[in-house]
């Protein structure tokens, strides 16, 4: 009778994760940052008023990339964007390997569309097309 090696399925294990290493140099991922590291956000940082106290913000150009970069994926929902920063590679290396909240993505949404008008993709974006 053939023997196989047991494998523990429930036990936890952790995988660093090489970034250079898993996408390879010629990956989209890395033009797209270098567009997104080319983009002035000083409007957006005007928005947090944390020096003094309170959790340190995410940098808006993270949050926005990883927007930007899902609704590229044909993502544009909040709740898919959730369950894609967990196991979207490219999503991770965007944000610095930090997941988001559900409540911090709402809030920054209503913010965004509040002061500029700018996030509403249902009107910009219906079926993956520009309207």
């Amino acid at each position: 009778m053939a023997k196989f090696k047991h494998i523990e399925t429930d036990q936890l294990r952790i995988y660093p994760l090489n970034f250079d290493e898993l996408f390879g140099e010629e990956h989209p991922i890395y033009n797209f940052r270098n567009v997104m590291n080319s983009l002035d956000f000083s409007e957006f940082n005007g928005n947090y008023k944390n020096e003094i106290s309170g959790r340190p913000a995410f940098e808006p150009k993270r949050v926005m990339s990883a927007i930007f970069y899902s609704i590229l994926l044909g993502n544009i929902s909040m709740r898919e964007l959730m369950s894609a920063i967990k196991s979207r590679a490219e999503l991770i290396f965007l944000l610095g390997g930090e997941e988001l909240e559900h409540s911090f993505l709402s809030r920054f949404r209503k913010l965004l569309y509040k002061r500029y008008r700018i996030y509403s993709f249902r009107r910009l974006f219906r079926n993956g097309k520009r309207a």
